[in-house]
């Protein structure tokens, strides 16, 4: 078997038989080993389109597989965005590098991300990143070099966005962790968050990136960390499961009069929405804003009038009772309903004139709520929600959606 997995690790064959015979030697302590492969189809084309956030995408990728004999797949993928976004991509990886159960993927891209309808500002993106991690898929470490360029097209954006526009250069390295701990057999619901329907058990995620590795002065230096915990538990009564999530995350810049200068709001953590685990505010719609700046013409009734700055702490935790459907024809799409406790908070820590101390207290003090119940529809690229909110504690500047709210959470793990 160790032999099985360590061919079909290798990327180019879908299908790997080996055969044990003893017939073809007549001894008993000798066997004939055939071992068949057949390999995947040298290209493939794929064609589809996502939603993220508040923009919906149409994505083309082309790959070929093992053209120069060594394993090798790479692939070419050309992105356009509802708001404005591009991207273009181009990948090589590659499994068992060394001979060891390790994968390994470089890509270079180059990209336009439109954040307009939420903080007004455009992000154009150069770089490249390096990829290894273990074949099972629960470790890696990366390194990225990329050179980012901050823009206001609309000039409407408010003072903290402003302040941050131009030229950044990012060179960081990084290690993820993905340990799922969760049963197969189990056939219960799609649950919340990143949890797919996989049964009871624990799903973890983690990961850590340390930016600002070289000498030039002009590096972006920050130490980010990322954990969340999900768990699915099947009630044993009426078909119901129980799961609860929990997602925390923490940004703070390095180096001599840190605490005087603001994180870099690419990097920083936005809560508020479906797919951002806060549900009965708009997308990035909780958290710290500002107004933004007033425009020679007035701004659409539909128009935000504030700027998503993010945060620099941030903490989401969801609580759900799922149970199937009276209906069979529902039941037969895969919808389920769900009942709902939902909260988080994020808050900016550097660069805001006061105490790192008082900025954790206000953080603490600004925890968002919400309640409600709904309709969940999983599908293989993400779960879109129906659910009837009501917001039970806000801030002042929060966007509020009380009511009826639709999400679509994409399957990013």
């Amino acid at each position: 078997m160790e032999a099985h997995d360590a061919v079909k690790a290798l990327g180019p064959y879908d299908v790997v038989e080996v055969v044990l015979d003893d017939s073809a030697t007549g001894r008993a302590d000798a066997y004939k080993v055939v071992v068949s492969c057949h390999e995947k189809q040298r290209t493939r084309y794929r064609l589809g389109t996502y939603v993220e956030g508040t923009e919906g995408s149409v994505e083309a990728t082309v790959g070929v597989c093992n053209a120069a004999g060594l394993g090798e797949e790479v692939e070419a993928t050309a992105k356009v965005g509802s708001q404005s976004s591009s991207e273009g991509r181009l990948s090589v990886s590659r499994g068992r590098l060394g001979g060891r159960p390790l994968e390994g993927k470089a890509a270079v891209a180059q990209a336009t991300h439109s954040y307009e309808p939420t903080s007004s500002f455009v992000e154009r993106l150069r770089g490249g990143t390096v990829n290894v991690g273990s074949q099972e898929g629960e470790h890696a470490v990366a390194y990225e070099l990329a050179w980012r360029t901050l823009t206001d097209p609309s000039r409407r954006a408010s003072l903290p966005v402003r302040q941050q526009l131009g030229d950044h250069l990012k060179s960081a390295v990084s290690y993820a962790l993905h340990r799922d701990r969760r049963e197969v057999g189990y056939d219960g619901f799609y649950t919340s968050g990143c949890l797919l329907r996989r049964g009871s058990g624990i799903l973890g995620l983690a990961s850590v990136e340390l930016a600002g590795v070289g000498l030039d002065a002009n590096l972006l230096r920050f130490a980010k960390a990322q954990a969340g915990a999900a768990v699915a538990v099947p009630l044993g009564f009426f078909g119901s499961a129980l799961s609860l999530r929990a997602e925390v995350g923490a940004l703070l810049p390095w180096g001599p009069g840190f605490a005087s200068q603001p994180t870099c709001i690419s990097d920083r953590f936005f809560i508020g929405g479906v797919p951002s685990n806060l549900r009965g505010f708009a997308f990035k719609g909780a958290g710290p804003s500002a107004p933004r700046r007033r425009g020679e013409e007035e701004d659409g009734a539909g128009t935000d009038k504030r700027d998503a700055l993010g945060g620099d702490l941030m903490c989401t935790l969801l609580a759900a009772l799922h149970f199937p459907l009276p209906f069979e024809a529902p039941r037969a799409l895969g919808l389920h309903g769900h009942v709902f406790l939902n909260g988080g908070s994020t808050e900016v820590l550097t660069g805001t004139g006061r105490p790192l101390q008082q900025g954790a207290r206000d953080f603490l003090r600004s925890f968002r709520w919400s309640a409600g119940v709904g309709l969940v529809w999983p599908t293989t690229i993400g779960r879109l929600e129906v659910n009837w909110c009501r917001v039970l504690a806000h801030q002042p500047t929060d966007k509020v959606r009380h009511g009826i709210e639709v999400g679509f959470s994409p399957i990013t793990t």
